[in-house]
């Protein structure tokens, strides 16, 4: 199901290069615990087309596929069938053109957060006075300044949180991919922490793939959210987010962000019911 032919453009609102930034075609993957059982359908035909520039969720009941879809993305699995793409280019593992932020936190204990945000550009062969730079910029920008000689023991969840943040913008990958990074956050950091990627992603225009449990997170972040159904992993359907941009916490409050959110807890509820499960 290609994101093109499902979506009502307003590009007063929104400016999407329709190029494909990521795609699947035909996807397939199976899965076995062990070598003694047989193997079982994780994914079952799954063809989407993600725009560069486009911000898109994944969501659905437990069990849907959605972060093993996130992981064909990064090159972490390789489908069993069917092919996954970047610019056109074949995913053939992870490298540094993908960047991925987790639930849990990917810092390093032992270094600070000047030194953390620098990582992967040191990884990439980055002179110490550039990556020094790029670092301090994007962590000011983050807004850790002043705590770029903190550790992560002396610093809050959101704060790891921003330097996940940091250190993967640092980087430049073309695009974001995002497994429930702000779902171990208290609420209230949760809503600034989704506030403080909008202002990032307003800026960079990366392309982001965001897996959530959280609808109301889905349809204040997205362009496009990707509703899975479970057992197998399939697209059920696809929402344009048509509200306008710039968002902010009072779009919330709003009767458009209201119903899209209430269609999506439909829509998954029946597919619950259907599949037999009662959770996301």
């Amino acid at each position: 199901m290609a994101l093109k032919n499902s979506m009502k453009i307003d590009h007063s609102e929104t400016t999407i290069d329709w190029a494909p930034a990521l795609s699947v075609d035909g996807i397939r993957h199976y899965f076995s615990p062990t070598h003694a059982e047989r193997p079982f359908l994780v994914l079952d035909d799954i063809n989407l087309s993600i725009p560069k520039g486009s911000f898109v969720s994944l969501v659905g009941p437990s069990g849907c596929g959605k972060s093993t879809l996130l992981r064909v993305f990064a090159g972490l699995i390789i489908p069993t069938i069917g092919r996954a793409m970047l610019s056109g280019e074949p995913i053939e593992g992870p490298n540094e053109r993908k960047g991925m932020v987790f639930q849990e936190d990917a810092v390093f204990p032992w270094l600070n957060v000047q030194k953390n945000v620098e990582f992967g550009l040191q990884m990439r062969g980055m002179g110490g006075r550039e990556r020094a730079e790029v670092a301090r910029e994007w962590i000011e920008l983050v807004g850790l300044k002043g705590f770029e000689k903190s550790y992560p023991r002396e610093l809050s969840g959101g704060m790891r949180k921003r330097v996940d943040l940091a250190r993967v913008y640092a980087s430049n990958p073309e695009v974001l991919l995002m497994d429930e990074p702000f779902g171990a956050l208290d609420a209230l950091t949760k809503l600034r922490l989704q506030d403080e990627l909008l202002r990032l992603w307003e800026q960079s225009r990366k392309t982001v793939v965001f897996v959530t449990h959280d609808l109301d997170e889905a349809v204040y972040l997205s362009d496009t959210v990707v509703v899975m159904a479970a057992r197998p992993g399939r697209i059920s359907s696809v929402y344009h987010i048509d509200i306008p941009r710039p968002r902010r916490f009072e779009t919330r409050a709003t009767e458009q962000f209201t119903a899209l959110a209430h269609r999506l807890w439909g829509e998954i509820e029946k597919l619950e019911a259907s599949a037999g499960g009662s959770s996301l």
